[in-house]
C-alpha cells in the first residue's frame, strides 16, 4: 500500500506542480528487498490509474527507471504481460542502462 501511494502522490504532485514529465524509480526494490516482480506490477498499475482518473493532466511522460538489468527484466516482462510481446524497446533500455 506504500509503494502504492508513493507512486501515485508522486503522479499528483508532478501534476500540481504543472511538470510534462516524471522519472520514477524502482521505489524499495533495492536495498529494501521489495520483490522487483510485485514493484513493476504496483508501479504500472497507479501509473495506469493515475492516466485513467487525470486525462488532462499535465504530465505527457512518465518514465518508470531502473539502474540494474534484472530489475529492467522485470519491468519488461511486465509491460509485455500488459501491451503485448515485442513492444517494449528493450535494445534502446539497455543502451541506457548501460550509459548510466
Amino acid at each position: 500500500q506504500l509503494l502504492r501511494s508513493a507512486v501515485y502522490n508522486s503522479l499528483l504532485e508532478a501534476n500540481r506542480l504543472k511538470l510534462k514529465s516524471i522519472s520514477i524509480p524502482a521505489i524499495s526494490s533495492g536495498i529494501f528487498g521489495f520483490p522487483k516482480d510485485l514493484c513493476a506490477e504496483v508501479m504500472f498499475d497507479e501509473t495506469l490509474r493515475f492516466c485513467e482518473e487525470m486525462p488532462d493532466s499535465t504530465v505527457r511522460e512518465i518514465r518508470l527507471t531502473n539502474f540494474d538489468s534484472p530489475t529492467v527484466e522485470y519491468f519488461t516482462d511486465e509491460f509485455d504481460r500488459r501491451f503485448g510481446t515485442g513492444r517494449c524497446d528493450t535494445d534502446r533500455m539497455s543502451n541506457r542502462l548501460h550509459s548510466v
